[in-house]
Parts: structure tokens; C-alpha cells; sequence
């Protein structure tokens, strides 16, 4: 029995040294690029009163595009209520695709659609950076909040013009490097996050 609280402790311990790498590597901008999204990637088995600083952080126009959206995604899996206004805050550096998984993860909870909505009340976000999909959901949204308040939004937005449009976007066209193909198997870091360092 204190052999198997042992092996539990020592278990523990690497799984800490393995988030602690991580965390460490996310913001290295001298780690490769593949490696960090990895990182960034891994977070999300941490809590976000653990990691939202450092996620947080990668969302600025110094940071690669796959590095943010990296962020975003794993920010996304927390579910604690400050992530929404978090992602809106930063809505005017990102990138139309940076914008595109942020509306994502604002709309995958209620209290983030409330929040979505509610910076569209207060014209932080434009109406128009919604898609026909997108107003939909809201509006025959399973929360009736949430469905109401798209009601009141939404069916009184013009739908906007190509400008307009354009000029929604244009805060956040920025020279950054387009996104590849995201490397899904984490074993590769995994090993690389808890191989002894020099």
C-alpha cells in the first residue's frame, strides 16, 4: 500500500514537471513553431486559473497565427465564465481566421453567447461578423436568454455590405503567417516536454 502511494506521488510529480515544460515552452519563441502549438495544445488538461496567463498572453500580433489560434482553442476548453470577455477583449488584433475560431469558442457555452451578444449590443463586435449559421443558432438558441437577446440584436441588423464587411475585418489584417495543418498526436511532445534538458 505505501509502495502504490509512492508510485502515485512520483506519477504526480511528473505529470506537474511535464505541465511545467509546457508552460515553459508555449512561450519560448525560440522553440520551433510545431512544438509550442503542441504545448499551447497541452494546456488544456491544466486549469484555467493555471495557464489563462500565459494563454492569454500569446494573443497579441508579435505571436504567430497558429500559436494564437492554439490559444484560443485551448482557452475554449475551460469552462470558466471569465473566457468569453477575455477573447473580446482581443477581438480587434485578431485576423478574420483568429476571428473565426473565437466565434467559435464564444458560441460553444451560454454565458459566452450572452457575452457575444452583448459586445454586439455595445458595438465592440459587429453584427455582421456573423454568418447566417451563426445568427441562427442564436436566435432558436436552447437558453431563452441567450434567445432573446439575439432577437433583440439581430433581427433589427441590416445585413451589412460588402464594405462593410471589409471594414469589419480590417483592424486585424495584419502580416502574419497563414496557419498549416495542426499536428493532433501530442506523443511527439510529450516525449520531447519530458526528455532531460542539458
Amino acid at each position: 500500500m505505501q509502495r502504490a502511494g509512492s508510485s502515485l506521488g512520483t506519477f504526480g510529480e511528473k505529470v506537474a514537471e511535464i505541465f511545467d515544460a509546457a508552460t515553459k515552452t508555449a512561450a519560448d519563441p525560440r522553440a520551433s513553431e510545431k512544438i509550442r502549438v503542441q504545448a499551447v495544445q497541452l494546456l488544456a488538461l491544466t486549469s484555467y486559473a493555471k495557464s489563462s496567463a500565459l494563454l492569454l498572453s500569446l494573443l497579441n500580433l508579435e505571436q504567430p497565427q497558429p500559436i494564437q489560434l492554439a490559444a484560443i482553442s485551448t482557452l475554449a476548453r475551460f469552462p470558466d465564465p471569465q473566457v468569453g470577455p477575455e477573447i473580446i477583449k482581443r477581438w480587434n488584433t485578431f485576423t478574420p481566421h483568429l476571428r473565426s475560431e473565437a466565434l467559435a469558442a464564444l458560441l460553444a457555452r451560454v454565458d459566452r453567447s450572452s457575452a457575444l451578444l452583448q459586445a454586439i449590443s455595445e458595438g465592440s463586435i459587429s453584427a455582421a461578423a456573423l454568418d447566417t449559421t451563426q445568427t441562427k443558432f442564436l436566435s432558436n438558441h436552447r437558453d431563452k436568454t441567450v434567445r432573446d437577446l439575439a432577437a433583440k440584436m439581430l433581427s433589427t441588423q441590416p445585413v451589412g455590405s460588402r464594405q462593410q464587411i471589409i471594414d469589419t475585418f480590417m483592424p486585424a489584417l495584419r502580416s502574419q503567417r497563414r496557419s498549416g495543418s495542426w499536428q493532433k498526436d501530442l506523443s511527439g511532445t510529450l516525449h520531447f516536454l519530458s526528455s532531460p534538458r542539458p
